[in-house]
Parts: structure tokens; sequence; C-alpha cells
């Protein structure tokens, strides 16, 4: 066993007929059902099997029996970045720029398959055997639907519906349409405040 979290387990595993090594990670059926996660495995599930690309974790195959639900994933022996971290402690420039721009390859890549990744960190970025990062663990992405952002009419204070738009977080506070615009236009704002400021390198990095 390589991992193990609150709905299952990760394992190591051989094909018989070509010895080829796969991760394969487990998870328990009720304990899904149990805690409402259902839908995030559906999500992880999906783009895997939308997004094939070299910059994110590879799903060969899904199955299910009664108490369990499988996914057959590549094989990624060198762990994750967290443990490089923790190892190296400093990352070189030339590294760390060569690990940033794999990560932007990799979000830009679920980007254009229109899907929001929601949970990068250290421990979600793995390395493989050729010490390339492959992005995994995509149970919080959303689909962006964006024929549903272009019609939208924002004009009015009330929801068309009567009710709030989030949909996986039933106990957040509700909002119109009219404080989600609110909302947005404020972090545009701050984004492009941030967005304009210089950078400032200190004399051991490169401009």
């Amino acid at each position: 066993m390589i991992a193990k979290g609150a709905f299952g387990e990760v394992k190591i595993c051989i094909e018989k007929s070509t010895t080829n090594v796969y991760a394969m990670k487990k998870l328990k059926r009720s304990e899904l059902l149990s805690r409402g996660q259902v839908e995030h495995v559906k999500a992880e599930r999906n783009l895997l099997v939308e997004v094939d690309i070299n910059c994110i974790v590879k799903l060969y195959c899904s199955f299910q029996d009664t108490k369990y639900l499988y996914l057959v994933m590549e094989s990624l022996p060198r762990g994750d970045m967290m443990t490089l971290l923790m190892r190296k402690d400093t990352l070189n420039e030339d590294e760390a720029k060569f690990y940033v721009a794999e990560i932007v390859l990799a979000i830009e890549s679920i980007h254009k398959h229109n899907y929001v990744y929601r949970d990068i960190k250290p421990d979600n970025l793995v390395l493989d055997k050729f010490c390339h990062l492959r992005l995994l663990d995509f149970g919080l992405c959303k689909p962006l639907d964006c024929s549903t952002l272009e019609d939208t009419n924002f004009s009015s204070g009330d929801n068309a519906s009567g009710s709030s738009t989030s949909d996986d977080c039933s106990s957040a506070p509700r909002r119109t349409q009219q404080e989600q615009l609110q909302h947005w236009q404020k972090n545009r704002r701050t984004l492009a405040r941030v967005a304009k400021i210089a950078l400032r390198f200190g004399s051991s990095l490169s401009a």
C-alpha cells in the first residue's frame, strides 16, 4: 500500500500477462455514499477519461463490485512534491522554473477542456520515473458550463429560480445574483491590482 485516505487506499498492482506496474485506487462505496462523495468521484473519473494528456495522471480503466470502486492508473514511483521539498528543503532556481512551468501546463490543459482545478498543493503533484510532474486528485474539479455563464441575467437582484446557485455547499449563506456579481467584480479588481504590481527579485535570482 502506498497511500491511505478516509475513503480507501492506493496499492501497487502488477498485470500478470505483461508485468506492467499500475497504481490502483480502491474506494469503499458505503463511505462515499454516507459522506456525500459520490459526485466528487464521478467528477474525477470523468475528467481522467476526457482529458488524456501527459501532464496529468493517466487512467487506464475503472470498475466496481458490490463493496468498492476501483481506478487503475499509472504508477508514479518518485513520490510527490511535498516529499521532494522536505528532502531538499529548497529548490534551486532552474528546478523551480522547471516545475512551475509543468504545473502551469497541467492546469492550462485542464482549463482548455473546460474544467476548473481547485486543489493545487504539493501533495497532488507527483513525479513520474523521469521526474516529470503529474497532477492528480481531481475530486474537487468542476466542469465549467460557459453557455450557462453567458446566458445568465445579472440585472435582477433575485435568482430566477428563487434558489441559491451553489450546488456543493447547501449550508453556505445564500447570495442573490446581484451579490454574486458584486463579489465577482471585487475579485476581478483585486486580481487586476495584483497583476500591475512590479515583481522584485532578490540578488540571488535572475530577473
